[in-house]
């Protein structure tokens, strides 16, 4: 049996999302003549970057999208650490004009490391790839404007289901 590095996993859930994308995207050709801004660029408190993140979000269609982000921050508890995380998912948008139910899966590429652990010379670092998922409200206008989104975001790490949320302010164009 042959372990799978942390690169390896990111490589091949960046592939399986990339596929699924194009998948999707042809199988939800058929659209009901309602279009939404194609772009989308918010902040997210909260959400699958754990603390925040900044996001973009490109529409297929009026249903489906993909959006990617970036969360770092730092932290001082037992030690200095940092977060980086890489949320990208896939979403599905419901809903006509400018309310919309969205659901989304998708995976978060995490690098978390700490020096000065306990207040020694230990250092450690962590790469990995959660599963995440998005059930929420979005509010985002056709012609392109504010967007507004909240919703629950949890996390699946190896056996176990984490519940968190997310709050996101943008801009559609």
């Amino acid at each position: 049996m042959t372990s799978r590095t942390p690169h390896r996993c990111i490589a091949s859930a960046t592939h399986a999302l990339i596929f699924c994308c194009v998948g999707f995207s042809v199988a939800v050709a058929q659209n009901s003549g309602e279009s939404l801004s194609r772009n989308s660029i918010f902040f997210e408190a909260g959400g699958p970057g754990a603390l925040y993140s900044i996001n973009y979000d490109f529409r297929f269609d009026s249903h489906l999208g993909v959006r990617v982000g970036y969360s770092h921050w730092t932290f001082t508890f037992f030690g200095h650490g940092s977060f980086t995380g890489y949320p990208v998912m896939l979403n599905f948008l419901s809903g006509e004009g400018s309310h919309h139910f969205e659901a989304g899966l998708g995976v978060v590429m995490t690098e978390i490391s700490m020096t000065d652990i306990f207040f020694t010379n230990l250092s450690a670092g962590r790469k990995d790839v959660l599963g995440t998922a998005m059930f929420g409200y979005r509010f985002q206008p056709q012609e392109g404007g504010i967007v507004f989104r909240a919703g629950l975001t949890p996390f699946y790490i190896i056996d176990r289901v984490f519940l968190w949320g997310g709050v996101s302010l943008g801009y559609s164009f």
